[in-house]
């Protein structure tokens, strides 16, 4: 029963660092966005600024994942 427990602590461990690190990827990805708004002031350049910047998590995500590409994109 012991290895058990310690085997699930570590488990959740690992989880929960996983969960810090990516909300800080998500976090600072959010803040560049908005301080590139701030500083740009052509419309349209934000918007390359904000998808080229919301792409580096989902390429992370699939680069850790060992899948190349950025997955499935989806158009507006």
């Amino acid at each position: 029963g012991l290895l058990l427990v310690f085997r699930t602590n570590a488990s959740y461990d690992r989880f929960w660092e996983g969960r810090r690190l990516w909300g800080g990827i998500v976090n600072s990805s959010r803040n560049l966005v908005r301080a590139g708004a701030m500083h740009i002031a052509d419309a349209a350049l934000v918007r390359q600024l904000a998808l080229w910047t919301a792409a580096f998590p989902y390429a992370t995500m699939n680069t850790l994942r060992g899948v190349s590409g950025l997955g499935a994109i989806e158009r507006d």
